[in-house]
Protein backbone atom coordinates (compact mmCIF):
# COMPACT_ATOMS: atom_id res chain seq x y z
CA UNK A 1 0.00 0.00 0.00
CA UNK A 2 1.35 3.44 -0.97
CA UNK A 3 1.39 6.01 1.82
CA UNK A 4 1.03 9.63 0.74
CA UNK A 5 2.97 11.95 3.01
CA UNK A 6 1.11 15.25 2.80
CA UNK A 7 1.50 17.25 5.99
CA UNK A 8 -0.79 20.05 7.08
CA UNK A 9 1.53 22.96 7.81
CA UNK A 10 1.00 24.44 11.27
CA UNK A 11 2.98 27.56 12.14
CA UNK A 12 2.51 26.87 15.85
CA UNK A 13 4.44 23.61 15.77
CA UNK A 14 7.68 23.45 17.77
CA UNK A 15 10.76 23.04 15.56
CA UNK A 16 14.47 22.72 16.00
CA UNK A 17 15.96 26.19 16.28
CA UNK A 18 19.17 25.26 14.46
CA UNK A 19 20.27 26.66 11.12
CA UNK A 20 18.64 24.97 8.12
CA UNK A 21 20.11 25.51 4.69
CA UNK A 22 17.43 26.24 2.09
CA UNK A 23 17.33 25.04 -1.51
CA UNK A 24 15.04 27.39 -3.47
CA UNK A 25 13.47 25.71 -6.50
CA UNK A 26 11.50 27.55 -9.19
CA UNK A 27 9.33 26.02 -11.90
CA UNK A 28 6.42 26.85 -14.17
CA UNK A 29 5.00 25.02 -17.20
CA UNK A 30 6.28 21.44 -17.17
CA UNK A 31 7.23 21.86 -13.54
CA UNK A 32 5.29 18.91 -12.16
CA UNK A 33 7.37 16.43 -14.14
CA UNK A 34 10.66 18.18 -13.35
CA UNK A 35 9.86 18.51 -9.64
CA UNK A 36 8.80 14.86 -9.52
CA UNK A 37 12.13 13.78 -10.99
CA UNK A 38 14.08 16.05 -8.63
CA UNK A 39 12.31 15.08 -5.40
CA UNK A 40 12.16 11.42 -6.38
CA UNK A 41 15.95 11.19 -6.35
CA UNK A 42 16.54 12.92 -3.03
CA UNK A 43 17.60 10.84 -0.01
CA UNK A 44 15.75 11.31 3.26
CA UNK A 45 18.62 12.83 5.24
CA UNK A 46 20.38 15.58 3.29
CA UNK A 47 19.79 18.09 6.10
CA UNK A 48 18.47 20.59 3.55
CA UNK A 49 15.04 22.19 3.29
CA UNK A 50 13.46 22.46 -0.17
CA UNK A 51 11.12 25.35 -0.94
CA UNK A 52 9.27 24.96 -4.23
CA UNK A 53 7.97 28.04 -6.02
CA UNK A 54 5.74 26.81 -8.84
CA UNK A 55 3.65 29.16 -10.96
CA UNK A 56 0.04 28.32 -10.06
CA UNK A 57 -3.39 29.51 -11.15
CA UNK A 58 -4.41 31.97 -8.42
CA UNK A 59 -8.10 31.21 -8.99
CA UNK A 60 -7.93 27.51 -8.07
CA UNK A 61 -6.84 25.40 -5.13
CA UNK A 62 -3.59 23.50 -5.61
CA UNK A 63 -2.98 19.77 -5.09
CA UNK A 64 0.69 20.05 -6.04
CA UNK A 65 1.90 19.10 -2.55
CA UNK A 66 -0.20 15.95 -2.62
CA UNK A 67 1.04 14.98 -6.08
CA UNK A 68 4.70 15.54 -5.19
CA UNK A 69 4.35 13.65 -1.91
CA UNK A 70 3.69 10.50 -3.92
CA UNK A 71 7.10 10.80 -5.59
CA UNK A 72 9.43 11.33 -2.63
CA UNK A 73 10.35 9.93 0.76
CA UNK A 74 10.57 13.35 2.41
CA UNK A 75 7.47 15.07 3.85
CA UNK A 76 5.82 17.58 1.52
CA UNK A 77 3.50 20.35 2.69
CA UNK A 78 1.86 23.47 1.38
CA UNK A 79 3.37 26.55 3.01
CA UNK A 80 1.49 28.83 5.39
CA UNK A 81 2.45 32.26 6.62
CA UNK A 82 4.87 32.09 9.55
CA UNK A 83 5.75 28.43 9.08
CA UNK A 84 9.22 27.60 10.35
CA UNK A 85 11.19 25.44 7.95
CA UNK A 86 12.68 22.09 8.92
CA UNK A 87 15.48 20.07 7.40
CA UNK A 88 14.51 17.20 5.10
CA UNK A 89 11.10 18.69 4.32
CA UNK A 90 9.70 20.20 1.12
CA UNK A 91 7.41 23.23 1.10
CA UNK A 92 5.15 24.22 -1.80
CA UNK A 93 3.96 27.77 -2.41
CA UNK A 94 0.15 28.11 -2.35
CA UNK A 95 -1.72 29.89 -5.15
CA UNK A 96 -2.14 33.64 -5.27
CA UNK A 97 0.71 34.70 -2.99
CA UNK A 98 4.25 36.03 -2.97
CA UNK A 99 6.55 34.14 -0.62
CA UNK A 100 9.77 35.17 1.09
CA UNK A 101 12.13 33.74 3.70
CA UNK A 102 12.82 35.63 6.92
CA UNK A 103 14.56 34.33 10.04
CA UNK A 104 13.92 30.70 9.17
CA UNK A 105 10.20 31.28 8.53
CA UNK A 106 8.17 31.43 5.33
CA UNK A 107 6.29 34.68 4.89
CA UNK A 108 3.28 34.88 2.58
CA UNK A 109 1.44 37.96 1.33
CA UNK A 110 -1.35 38.21 -1.27
CA UNK A 111 -0.02 38.68 -4.76
CA UNK A 112 -0.59 42.03 -6.42
CA UNK A 113 -2.32 41.24 -9.71
CA UNK A 114 -2.21 44.80 -11.05
CA UNK A 115 1.53 45.35 -11.34
CA UNK A 116 2.44 43.04 -14.24
CA UNK A 117 4.02 39.57 -13.98
CA UNK A 118 4.37 38.35 -10.40
CA UNK A 119 7.91 36.98 -10.78
CA UNK A 120 7.34 34.96 -7.62
CA UNK A 121 10.48 32.89 -8.21
CA UNK A 122 12.74 35.94 -8.39
CA UNK A 123 11.13 37.35 -5.25
CA UNK A 124 11.75 34.22 -3.22
CA UNK A 125 15.26 33.62 -4.57
CA UNK A 126 16.28 37.16 -3.64
CA UNK A 127 15.02 36.69 -0.11
CA UNK A 128 17.04 33.46 0.22
CA UNK A 129 20.14 35.29 -1.03
CA UNK A 130 19.55 38.04 1.54
CA UNK A 131 19.11 35.57 4.41
CA UNK A 132 21.66 32.87 3.60
CA UNK A 133 24.36 34.64 1.62
CA UNK A 134 26.92 32.16 0.32
CA UNK A 135 24.90 29.26 1.78
CA UNK A 136 22.02 30.02 -0.61
CA UNK A 137 21.17 27.44 -3.27
CA UNK A 138 18.88 28.15 -6.25
CA UNK A 139 17.45 25.81 -8.87
CA UNK A 140 15.48 26.81 -12.00
CA UNK A 141 13.47 24.07 -13.68
CA UNK A 142 11.09 23.83 -16.65
CA UNK A 143 8.97 26.85 -17.52
CA UNK A 144 8.22 29.59 -20.02
CA UNK A 145 9.50 33.14 -19.69
CA UNK A 146 12.45 34.12 -17.52
CA UNK A 147 11.25 34.18 -13.91
CA UNK A 148 14.09 32.95 -11.68
CA UNK A 149 16.93 34.25 -13.83
CA UNK A 150 17.38 37.48 -11.86
CA UNK A 151 16.95 35.54 -8.64
CA UNK A 152 19.82 33.24 -9.60
CA UNK A 153 21.93 36.32 -10.31
CA UNK A 154 21.21 37.50 -6.77
CA UNK A 155 22.17 34.12 -5.29
CA UNK A 156 25.37 33.91 -7.28
CA UNK A 157 26.11 37.55 -6.48
CA UNK A 158 26.45 36.63 -2.78
CA UNK A 159 28.50 33.51 -3.53
CA UNK A 160 25.70 30.92 -3.49
CA UNK A 161 25.32 27.85 -5.68
CA UNK A 162 23.06 27.80 -8.74
CA UNK A 163 21.51 25.15 -10.98
CA UNK A 164 19.37 25.17 -14.11
CA UNK A 165 17.64 22.25 -15.77
CA UNK A 166 19.21 21.04 -18.99
CA UNK A 167 16.95 22.69 -21.60
CA UNK A 168 16.89 19.48 -23.64
CA UNK A 169 15.29 17.66 -20.69
CA UNK A 170 12.71 20.38 -19.93
CA UNK A 171 9.12 20.29 -21.08
CA UNK A 172 9.43 24.05 -21.58
CA UNK A 173 12.94 25.42 -21.90
CA UNK A 174 12.39 29.18 -21.61
CA UNK A 175 13.21 29.55 -17.92
CA UNK A 176 16.28 27.25 -17.94
CA UNK A 177 17.67 29.00 -21.02
CA UNK A 178 17.06 32.45 -19.56
CA UNK A 179 18.78 31.39 -16.33
CA UNK A 180 21.82 29.99 -18.14
CA UNK A 181 22.04 33.08 -20.35
CA UNK A 182 22.84 35.21 -17.28
CA UNK A 183 26.22 33.47 -16.92
CA UNK A 184 25.40 32.83 -13.27
CA UNK A 185 24.57 29.12 -13.41
CA UNK A 186 27.08 26.66 -11.98
CA UNK A 187 25.41 23.48 -13.24
CA UNK A 188 23.11 22.74 -16.20
CA UNK A 189 21.76 19.24 -15.59
CA UNK A 190 18.62 17.07 -15.78
CA UNK A 191 16.53 17.17 -12.57
CA UNK A 192 17.66 13.75 -11.31
CA UNK A 193 21.32 14.79 -11.63
CA UNK A 194 20.60 18.06 -9.83
CA UNK A 195 19.21 15.95 -6.98
CA UNK A 196 22.47 13.98 -6.87
CA UNK A 197 24.47 17.19 -6.48
CA UNK A 198 22.10 18.50 -3.82
CA UNK A 199 22.57 15.29 -1.85
CA UNK A 200 26.33 15.88 -1.92
CA UNK A 201 25.86 19.46 -0.72
CA UNK A 202 23.73 18.27 2.17
CA UNK A 203 26.09 15.47 3.20
CA UNK A 204 28.43 16.62 5.99
CA UNK A 205 31.50 16.03 3.83
CA UNK A 206 29.90 17.48 0.73
CA UNK A 207 28.69 20.55 2.58
CA UNK A 208 32.19 21.53 3.59
CA UNK A 209 33.43 20.67 0.11
CA UNK A 210 30.87 23.01 -1.46
CA UNK A 211 31.62 25.85 0.92
CA UNK A 212 35.20 26.00 -0.34
CA UNK A 213 33.67 27.62 -3.44
CA UNK A 214 33.43 30.93 -1.63
CA UNK A 215 35.92 30.60 1.21
CA UNK A 216 38.44 32.97 -0.38
CA UNK A 217 36.15 36.02 -0.46
CA UNK A 218 33.10 34.84 1.48
CA UNK A 219 32.92 37.82 3.81
CA UNK A 220 32.96 40.36 1.00
CA UNK A 221 30.33 38.51 -1.05
CA UNK A 222 27.99 38.01 1.90
CA UNK A 223 27.77 41.79 1.97
CA UNK A 224 27.79 42.08 -1.80
CA UNK A 225 27.18 45.49 -3.29
CA UNK A 226 24.79 46.13 -6.16
CA UNK A 227 27.37 45.05 -8.69
CA UNK A 228 27.77 41.63 -7.06
CA UNK A 229 25.41 39.91 -9.48
CA UNK A 230 27.22 41.45 -12.43
CA UNK A 231 30.41 39.74 -11.23
CA UNK A 232 28.76 36.35 -10.80
CA UNK A 233 30.23 34.79 -13.92
CA UNK A 234 33.77 35.64 -12.82
CA UNK A 235 32.93 34.33 -9.35
CA UNK A 236 31.80 31.02 -10.80
CA UNK A 237 35.01 30.64 -12.78
CA UNK A 238 37.13 31.41 -9.69
CA UNK A 239 35.40 28.67 -7.71
CA UNK A 240 37.24 25.54 -6.65
CA UNK A 241 36.44 22.15 -5.15
CA UNK A 242 32.83 21.09 -5.67
CA UNK A 243 32.14 23.99 -7.95
CA UNK A 244 31.92 25.42 -11.40
CA UNK A 245 35.63 25.21 -12.20
CA UNK A 246 35.50 21.42 -12.29
CA UNK A 247 31.89 20.82 -13.34
CA UNK A 248 30.30 23.78 -15.06
CA UNK A 249 31.97 23.38 -18.46
CA UNK A 250 31.35 19.64 -18.53
CA UNK A 251 27.69 20.09 -17.63
CA UNK A 252 27.25 22.60 -20.45
CA UNK A 253 29.01 20.27 -22.88
CA UNK A 254 26.84 17.36 -21.77
CA UNK A 255 23.68 19.40 -22.34
CA UNK A 256 24.78 20.66 -25.73
CA UNK A 257 23.64 24.10 -24.59
CA UNK A 258 25.21 27.44 -25.42
CA UNK A 259 24.11 30.28 -23.17
CA UNK A 260 25.58 33.02 -25.35
CA UNK A 261 23.17 32.51 -28.24
CA UNK A 262 20.20 33.08 -25.93
CA UNK A 263 21.46 36.05 -23.93
CA UNK A 264 19.00 38.42 -25.59
CA UNK A 265 16.00 36.54 -24.20
CA UNK A 266 16.73 37.47 -20.59
CA UNK A 267 17.99 40.97 -21.40
CA UNK A 268 14.84 41.79 -23.38
CA UNK A 269 12.55 40.50 -20.63
CA UNK A 270 14.40 42.55 -18.01
CA UNK A 271 13.62 45.73 -19.94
Amino acid sequence: MTVTKVVTADASQTHDAGFVRVVAVGASAGGLDALTQLLGQLPADTGLAYVLVQHLDPAHESILAELLARATIIPVMQATDGLRIEADHAYVIPPGVQMTLADGHLRLVPRDRTGGPARSIDVFFRSVADVHGSDAVGVVLSGTGSDGALGLEAIKGVGGMTFAQNPASAGYDGMPRAAAATGCVDFVLPPADIATHLARIGHPAGNGWARRCSAGDRSSRNGASSDGAARCDATAHRASGYCAADHRASSYRASGYSATRDTFAIRADRW
